[in-house]
């Protein structure tokens, strides 16, 4: 399973739209297997949507952010991609926090299997 989380530093950015670098994780059995960071530079789209069309593309599985427009969540929603909102802190602690919970762990399981 992946989980990318838009930065703002090490932190999760407080908005889904002002972030220009993602921590991508890859996740095997309740841990972090491995960690990329994607930069799309200073500005890189016009409009949020430009991000979640990029998110969309990729092979993301679930999105953890702080703040996301309606806009942008409800079409990663319909193009598959599982929205975890509202999150804040140090974002690999944040990750590792959430793969640690069983009732969370559980939640990744079903996003996984598509809701299944």
């Amino acid at each position: 399973m992946i989980l990318g989380v838009p930065l703002f530093g090490s932190r999760i950015s407080p908005h889904f739209g002002n972030s220009s670098t993602f921590a991508v994780y890859e996740v095997h059995d309740q841990r972090i297997c491995k960690k990329h960071i994607w930069r799309f530079g200073q500005f890189p789209f016009e409009h949020p949507m430009g991000l979640a069309r990029q998110i969309a593309e990729s092979d993301i599985h679930i999105l953890i952010c702080g703040g996301i427009q309606k806009q942008c969540k409800e079409w990663l929603i319909k193009h598959g991609k599982s929205v975890w909102e509202n999150y804040r802190g140090e974002a690999e602690q944040v990750v590792t926090s959430l793969l640690a919970s069983e009732a969370l762990f559980q939640k990744l399981q079903t996003a996984r299997n598509g809701g299944r």
